[in-house]
């Protein structure tokens, strides 16, 4: 089962695909399976956020990892993708006010968000995203 994080923003984001030679954050129109999460977000722009795994897994650290010669590559690939991700939020939010996120387990798409949060795209950074499923989350610049 993998993450999936949905975007929400109020100006049109260039999208892109996964590339397996390539592989790093990315952001995508809504498949078919992913319509149904538009219910949640006011933001009239929704898009699917993948990794440098090809899906929202890469997002965050696997309990195992540990800072070994085997997974270090991991660990760095996930702080780039998120440090990334943190930079096209950062350049979303110069032209606008907020962007809403939800975060869940794929096939939960039509369950509702468990808990509101918000947060700067700061708030963001590290080894691993600070969310959990069912996070509905707005991000704004603190002001």
């Amino acid at each position: 089962m993998c993450y999936v994080l949905y975007i929400g923003t109020d100006i049109p984001c260039r999208t892109s695909k996964w590339d397996l030679h390539d592989r790093k954050f990315y952001i995508e129109d809504l498949q078919e399976k992913g319509q149904i999460i538009i219910q949640y977000f006011l933001k009239p722009y929704v898009y699917q956020a993948g990794s440098w795994r090809g899906c929202g897994c890469g997002f965050f650290a696997e309990p195992q990892w540990v800072a070994s010669d085997n997974h270090i590559e991991e660990i760095e690939s996930t702080k780039n993708c998120i440090s990334d991700f943190v930079t096209h939020l950062n350049k979303l939010l110069q032209k606008s006010d907020e962007i809403e996120l939800f975060v869940c387990w794929e096939g939960d798409q039509s369950k509702e968000p468990e808990r509101k949060l918000e947060v700067t795209p700061i708030d963001l950074l590290g080894d691993s995203l600070p969310l959990k499923e069912r996070n509905f989350v707005v991000i704004k610049i603190k002001k």
